[in-house]
């Protein structure tokens, strides 16, 4: 009888064991932060393949901003931000006395990928403003919410 206790507890922890198993995880696609301060502050996360994962309206005028702007999520990354460029214009946030928008970007991935989201950046909003007739500079040293809790 003490045997057969012993081979039963023995099998249920092989079997838990093999619950504890990892390699049936996906593994984790790599993740960037993107902050725009133009206020309204946003905050944008996107995927390895640009596309934009969540999207978070970080005060009252972004809320405000992306109110109806359920589509950005999915959404390619220079795409979003055309359409945030142009929300920003549209409801008077970005304009010729106040044309700085502030960017921060931290990623998972490597250094080439974060250069070129920054790239990305720049060129997706410099080139919506000039549609609009409006000159705009794009500075990367803002810090905000999501950039400093990834650092914690």
């Amino acid at each position: 009888m003490k045997k057969i206790i012993t081979f039963i507890l023995v099998a249920l922890f092989s079997l838990s064991l093999i619950g504890c198993d990892d390699s049936s995880k996906t593994e984790e696609v790599g993740k960037s932060y993107v902050s725009l301060g133009i206020n309204p502050n946003i905050e944008l996360i996107v995927d390895e393949n640009n596309k934009v994962l969540e999207v978070y309206a970080v005060n009252e005028d972004a809320k405000v901003l992306l109110y109806e702007e359920k589509d950005l999520v999915g959404m390619d990354f220079d795409a979003a931000l055309k359409v945030i460029t142009n929300l920003s214009i549209e409801y008077g946030y970005l304009e010729e006395n106040n044309k700085v928008i502030n960017f921060s970007v931290s990623s998972t991935l490597n250094e080439d990928y974060q250069a070129s989201l920054k790239a990305t950046i720049k060129a997706a909003m410099t080139e919506e403003a000039l549609k609009e007739g409006l000159s705009i500079y794009l500075t990367a040293e803002g810090a905000f919410t999501l950039v400093r809790e990834l650092e914690q």
